[in-house]
């Protein structure tokens, strides 16, 4: 306990000194055992406290931790499985609530899924094949039927990066849609998007080779595989992110160097980039970006972390570069740890809608940092306490409290917009069970609340 205490402090003072009062953090260290390679949210149970789930050397289970009333974590029984299977993405892919578990494996040439439940007990499923070995994983809906569909990448052993989509089909099944290969090798980071805004998903998969490449989705759910660049230079660009940095709902480029130099280049209509760039010197040895709106002013901010670009080994830096529009962004923002950080995530950790990092430093455990910036639309955040919504868990009927109430507007977990009211009662009976966000607006600005209904 005095260690966690210890390490809170020294990481509120040292991260605060160097932000400049400009976002507010609270921490919070689990101790484990063993590295971690991998930290996320979770919803486990229908208590509505977020929880989390952890990847560590053992590879034959899966660590979960119940979040508690106190913003604590309690370890629970791990999830028991095979030790090939060691990427994991979550999602509600039945759609009752409670999130599940999508295990990749390498040498098992799948992905394999366990279901989870009301009782926190997760159930193992069935093994889904692809054409190669088991990589990286995305959920989306990309045949837009209501239903969380499966993007799964195969490559390894003289295979390139190919592209797998498994349709749901309700009921726990996924069928096989189609395969589509690539001639790039060793993907790095998926992401999806509507890179030419004809309102069909695509797939941008960046890799070993200094090009990326985006999976067109066609009117009849084909993939056709598109590259950029055309030409390529002396030095390399080491990494890419596709994100929309100038909120013109175009994606962007996000061009790493790992000497020091990031290039964005703006996106432009069908499937084009502009030609010319937007340089921006910043520090050598950077590993991947996330994007996210760390500060809530609107726009997409860059987290990445710090590697030592003499022996390549991870330091104890993490830098925020927020964006301040049109391609220009902040001094870049340090966040200095107590040892290296060989892991980190960027995920809404307390569902409060915000960003939260998730770090895994050396010798002292998983770090939670907890975004405690600027709420939008006000100039000091509300209180979350200001906010009454009763019964929650429900069933019928909702009723939302709160001074100077606006309006309340109604979001699954996926982000999808159900409905807004003018009104402070809901009647919910066309809702199906599962777990829903309420965004309720006041003159004070924008809160939010997770609700569960039976």
């Amino acid at each position: 306990m005095d260690l966690k205490k210890t390490i809170s402090c020294i990481l509120v003072f040292a991260t605060m000194a160097a932000l400049g009062q400009k976002l507010s953090f609270d921490f919070h260290v689990i101790e484990t055992a063993g590295k971690v390679h991998y930290i996320s949210p979770l919803h486990v149970n229908n208590d509505g406290i977020p929880d989390l789930i952890m990847l560590t050397d053992n590879f034959t289970g899966a660590n979960v931790y119940m979040g508690n009333a106190g913003g604590l974590y309690d370890p629970v029984d791990p999830v028991s499985k095979h030790e090939t299977y060691r990427l994991l993405r979550t999602a509600d892919l039945d759609l009752d609530g409670f999130d599940d578990l999508i295990f990749s494996s390498y040498w098992n040439n799948g992905f394999k899924i366990f279901w989870g439940s009301s009782t926190g007990i997760f159930s193992e499923g069935t093994h889904y094949s692809l054409t190669g070995h088991g990589r990286s994983l995305e959920v989306h809906d990309f045949n837009n039927d209501g239903l969380p569909d499966i993007a799964a990448l195969s490559s390894g052993s003289g295979q390139p990066i190919t592209l797998h989509i498994y349709y749901g089909q309700g009921s726990r099944n996924f069928l096989r849609h189609g395969v589509y290969p690539s001639v790039l090798d060793t993907d790095r980071q998926i992401t999806i998007m509507d890179k030419n805004l004809d309102g069909l998903p695509d797939v941008m998969v960046s890799s070993s080779f200094p090009w990326f490449v985006i999976f067109y989705q066609q009117e009849n759910g084909s993939f056709i595989p598109r590259y950029w660049p055309e030409e390529i230079q002396i030095p390399y660009p080491s990494n890419y992110l596709l994100v929309d940095l100038t909120n013109d709902q175009k994606v962007d480029i996000v061009e790493y160097y790992w000497e020091g130099e990031i290039r964005f280049y703006e996106g432009q209509s069908d499937t084009l980039f502009s030609e010319e760039y937007v340089s921006l010197s910043f520090l050598s040895g950077v590993g991947r970006f996330y994007a996210a709106d760390m500060n809530q002013d609107g726009l997409v901010d860059l987290i990445s972390n710090k590697y030592d670009e003499l022996t390549d080994e991870p330091t104890d830096t993490l830098v925020v570069l927020l964006n301040k529009g049109n391609f220009n962004f902040e001094e870049p923002i340090y966040f200095k740890f107590p040892g290296k950080i060989t892991y980190f995530n960027v995920a809404d950790v307390d569902g409060d809608l915000i960003s939260d990092v998730m770090t895994y430093v050396e010798d002292i455990g998983v770090v939670i940092t907890l975004n405690r910036g600027k709420v939008l639309g006000s100039e000091k955040p509300p209180v979350k306490h200001d906010l009454i919504v009763f019964p929650n868990p429900f069933e019928s009927r909702l009723e939302v409290k709160i001074d100077q109430f606006e309006a309340v507007e109604v979001y699954t977990l996926l982000g999808q917009h159900l409905y807004s009211s003018q009104s402070s009662t809901l009647e919910t009976t066309d809702l199906v069970p599962g777990v829903y966000m309420l965004k309720v607006v006041t003159p004070k600005g924008i809160y939010w609340q997770k609700v569960i209904k039976h």
